[in-house]
């Protein structure tokens, strides 16, 4: 099962690369920004389940404040 998601996943990051061919003529550069194009969904999808658990359970979470009040 390991395998079959590695697999998904390279298809899906020599996808985005053969998308962005526009942006570079670089084998290299473009399999990279695929790469990084599929990693950065990673914690968008963790934070999504993480969200759907908690309320799923009735928890609600606490926002979460970057600033400090003056």
């Amino acid at each position: 099962m390991r395998s079959g998601n590695a697999i998904v996943f390279l298809l899906l990051s020599m996808r985005s690369a053969i998308k962005a061919r526009w942006k570079s003529s670089n084998p290299l550069t473009l399999f990279l920004y695929g790469l990084h194009s599929q990693f950065q969904c990673l914690p968008i999808a963790i934070g999504q389940l993480s969200y759907y658990y908690h309320r799923w359970r009735g928890q609600r979470r606490r926002l979460i404040e970057y600033k400090m009040p003056n």
